[in-house]
């Protein structure tokens, strides 16, 4: 390959680069230098997921989409699911990620509505390994409690799922832990420090501020 060659390619992925990096360029600027790169050679893998590192550095869904000609009406996650599943942990632990947002106007929570169609969609068995990825970043723990609660998880999933999680994880030990705590100390005390305490009806200092109190009722009366 002649040598101008190789340098116009250099500068046609470097002008990528640059226009995914730069937040002072939108989106239909990286998909026209990626359009012109595409007419001399075809970009590899490792180009895709370093554009989509750049993209998740940049705060973009909308160039994150553009690098694959899809809709930029559509969440970068669900084009993360299907043409590069490994950078997931990526995005989730990124500050594009929110896991509470919800659609504009409605109260449908967007990553929820997205989980959905990849458990159900076409190709769904696929994605397991991939959707078993996502539940295991901690920031996905309140999506993993919606699901179960609207009971559009399996019994099995939910457990896999949850043991997946290292939040939900440790919130587990911390009950468990709690619940010892309850059995071994406070369950074991609870009718002592009532009869000792100020328990209405039973305990000592509640008897004796009650017998005080009717005492200085008479002498009033």
């Amino acid at each position: 390959m002649p040598i101008s060659e190789a340098v116009r390619i250099e500068r046609l992925v470097k002008r990528v680069d640059n226009a995914i990096h730069n937040p002072a360029i939108d989106y239909k600027t990286v998909r026209e230098a990626l359009d012109d790169l595409k007419c001399v050679i075809h970009p590899s893998r490792e180009d895709y997921d370093h554009w989509i590192r750049l993209a998740i550095e940049a705060r973009s869904d909308k160039k994150i989409c553009s690098l694959f000609c899809s809709r930029i009406s559509e969440i970068a996650l669900s084009i993360l699911f299907k043409y590069s599943p490994h950078n997931i942990p990526l995005y989730v632990n990124s500050k594009l990620f929110n896991p509470n947002l919800k659609y504009p106007l409605t109260t449908i929570y967007v990553y929820d509505d997205i989980l959905c169609y990849q458990f159900a969609g076409e190709g769904a068995a696929a994605r397991l390994p991939y959707i078993h990825l996502f539940f295991k970043q901690p920031k996905t723990a309140s999506i993993i409690i919606r699901l179960t609660e609207k009971k559009l998880l399996r019994k099995n999933e939910q457990i896999l799922y949850m043991n997946a999680n290292p939040l939900l994880c440790k919130r587990k030990q911390q009950r468990k832990i709690l619940l010892r705590f309850w059995l071994t100390t406070v369950k074991n005390n609870l009718l002592h420090w009532k009869e000792s305490l100020y328990f209405p009806g039973t305990g000592a200092l509640y008897k004796k501020a009650e017998a005080s109190f009717l005492q200085e009722s008479k002498s009033r009366l």
